[in-house]
């Protein structure tokens, strides 16, 4: 049969010559291709992947990238507040999807130092219909892509203060103090507390944040579901007025349903798949919701929860970035699967059979099964004493 080419499906005849799978027809798809494909390829791990391409990867999963080198590279950080992230991530969606500017020059621009001159340079040579609605904010914005440029107040301070009024904290004067403040504060009321802050700005919590998973966003299928999941917590906060000491102590107690029961969402809320134990105990959180969150996060900016690396083999890999790559792209696998079910894979692990629970739901080919069957071990089921 013949191999198709990665880019544009025409029969290929070159084969990539890191990874040894992809294939193409002609060297233009494969440079062409290299902006998607650079996240699958063998590589060099020592050597990071450039957050122009982290940038492109986020864009075509039309999500807000969360690592915080692309995000400072590229405005995200300067930018502050959700509204202006996003209109910022409109920009770029403009012009690394519709325009297909590509990666690199994006990334040659940013080191000149001449990013905003191209950008604008750019737009001005398209008609005022096809600049899009973004393209009029950014000139009243630039500042976010200049690093030269200091604002005459903390905008993240500003930010920050808005939900602090929201919660009726204590006065404070400095981003110091606020910190000293909410620093003595037990950790269950500082996680409540972020999840305020997502809440008041529209912003879902990103996979590199405790709340993401205590929170039960984890819990949902897809990011509609996380988004249904925030508008539910927003009725409570929001539309309830509950205060935050009250939310505090119910999520301790594990009686966030009856604040849902208070609002009539509990039906919306219960029909997430796992949602239940979520709520009635956040202490107590299965491993394999940590596992998700580690998956999803961009390669190269994971931030990995101590119990993930013994009970679902990423240890085992030794920090070798082919096999953790595999590893993460197996699980994300599973996870994504429609037959999968994540308290059996929970199961898998604490039995000691993660192998072939994976292998019986992905029928993992013969190249990746020699590496996974050692790799997708653990010391479960542990000994009795």
């Amino acid at each position: 049969m013949p191999r198709k080419c990665y880019d544009c499906g025409e029969t290929a005849s070159k084969q990539c010559a890191g990874c040894k799978k992809a294939w193409y027809c002609s060297e233009k798809c494969q440079r062409s291709n290299w902006k998607r494909h650079i996240f699958d390829c063998k590589r060099d791990p020592s050597k990071p992947i450039i957050t122009a391409y982290r940038l492109y990867l986020a864009v075509i999963r039309d999500i807000l990238p969360d690592d915080e080198e692309t995000c400072e590279d590229y405005g995200f950080t300067r930018a502050h507040s959700f509204p202006n992230q996003t209109k910022l991530f409109g920009l770029y969606i403009a012009l690394l999807k519709f325009h297909e500017v590509e990666p690199i020059a994006l990334h040659r621009w940013r080191k000149q130092g001449i990013l905003i001159q191209e950008i604008k340079k750019f737009f001005e040579n398209l008609t005022p219909l096809t600049r899009g609605q973004y393209y009029p904010w950014f000139l009243e914005n630039q500042y976010i892509l200049d690093p030269s440029w200091q604002p005459l107040q903390d905008p993240v301070f500003d930010e920050v203060m808005k939900i602090w009024r929201f919660v009726n904290a204590p006065a404070v004067d400095s981003i110091e103090e606020f910190r000293k403040i909410h620093g003595s504060w037990e950790p269950s009321k500082r996680s409540c507390f972020t999840l305020y802050h997502s809440v008041l700005i529209g912003g879902l919590p990103n996979y590199r944040q405790d709340e993401w998973v205590t929170f039960g966003f984890a819990a949902c299928p897809n990011q509609h579901c996380e988004s249904l999941l925030l508008r539910s917590y927003s009725t409570i906060i929001i539309d309830g007025k509950c205060p935050l000491d009250e939310f505090t102590r119910k999520f301790k107690a594990g009686r966030l349903i009856a604040l849902f029961q208070r609002c009539k969402m509990q039906d919306q809320v219960l029909g997430i798949p796992y949602m239940k134990d979520f709520l009635e105990d956040s202490s107590s959180i299965n491993s394999v919701w940590w596992l998700k969150a580690y998956v999803y996060q961009d390669p190269g900016q994971e931030d990995m929860h101590p119990a993930v690396g013994v009970d679902y083999g990423i240890n085992n890999c030794r920090g070798v970035g082919e096999f953790i790559a595999l590893v993460k792209d197996t699980y994300k696998k599973v996870f994504d699967h429609p037959q999968s079910d994540h308290l059996e894979l929970h199961k898998a692990c604490i039995t000691g059979q993660i192998y072939p629970y994976v292998d019986s739901l992905l029928k993992l080919k013969k190249k990746d099964a020699k590496f996974l069957k050692r790799l997708l071990q653990n010391p479960y089921p542990l000994p009795d004493l």
